[in-house]
């Protein structure tokens, strides 16, 4: 059952959420003649993801991101390398043939750098204050991604919470959630597999923030174990347009990391955030 204060969320989102499906076909990693999890209850999706979706506290993530920017001709193209330890840092790469290395975001705690690799500048200030200066990349953020590609592990700990609930549909499950920032989540599950194939990110006053929807995944080896992890997905944020097309080459799960991992670049000039100009 869905708690009542969650109501106005469901019915805020739901248009959005449901407008993009069935727009592309959803490849999933199971056979269509399998017979479809029991997904009855909270409990029945709470067991399914307790098999499928383990913690990963520390995770590499390899892939090409396509960028379309409203008002600007074409895409931006480059590859982006994910690393993540829970708790100490998150760090995005990006580079693109045949320049290389591009850019390299790094956050810890509250504290950001974004280092720019052929000028050998990096800026520094705090995540909220890189947020405002990355319009033109539609605004995401290496934790945005993250969570994209995390998202059935985001999904169990939403199932955990005590502001969640669900809305049974014939093909899927809705699950509402707040999170501790008092932002609004929602998940389409769907019904004849278990796997999430959109997923709603808005403010705490209601604003949309992202929306990423899933276009494939692959059975991945985790510790010994098959789990679904995304493949490819686009992630869109609607307050901008902005969209990105996400088409993952490899993950690693526990890779191991070193203090130069999470180290910030050495740079020849360094300024603080709010110097920045983005185009």
């Amino acid at each position: 059952m869905i708690r009542r204060r969650l109501l106005p969320l469901l019915a805020a989102s739901l248009m959005l959420i449901l407008s993009g499906c069935g727009t592309t076909k959803f490849v999933s990693p199971y056979s269509a003649d399998a017979p479809p999890p029991a997904l009855a209850t909270k409990a029945d999706l709470e067991t399914l993801l307790g098999d499928r979706a383990s913690a990963h506290p520390k995770i590499w993530v390899r892939a090409d991101l396509a960028v379309t920017t409203p008002g600007k001709k074409g895409r931006d193209h480059f590859t982006a390398l994910v690393l993540s330890e829970e708790r100490k840092f998150i760090r995005l790469r990006g580079t693109k043939a045949p320049v290389g290395a591009i850019f390299d975001v790094l956050l810890k705690g509250d504290a950001a750098t974004l280092f720019f690799n052929r000028d050998g500048v990096l800026f520094y200030g705090t995540r909220d204050e890189l947020r405002t200066k990355l319009g033109s990349a539609g605004n995401i953020m290496p934790e945005d991604l993250l969570r994209s590609v995390m998202v059935q592990q985001e999904l169990s700990k939403a199932l955990a919470s005590a502001e969640v609930g669900i809305v049974r549909e014939k093909e899927s499950l809705l699950v509402a959630h707040r999170d501790d920032a008092g932002r609004q989540h929602i998940y389409r599950v769907r019904a004849q597999d278990g796997l999430v194939q959109e997923w709603l990110m808005r403010s705490s006053s209601g604003d949309p923030m992202l929306r990423v929807e899933y276009l494939r995944y692959n059975l991945v080896d985790v510790r010994g174990r098959e789990e679904p992890l995304p493949w490819k997905f686009d992630v869109t944020v609607p307050s901008n347009g902005a969209k990105i097309t996400a088409d993952v080459d490899s993950y690693k799960i526990d890779p191991p990391f070193s203090e130069k991992t999470s180290a910030e670049p050495e740079a020849e000039k360094r300024y603080e955030m709010w110097r920045l100009e983005m185009e």
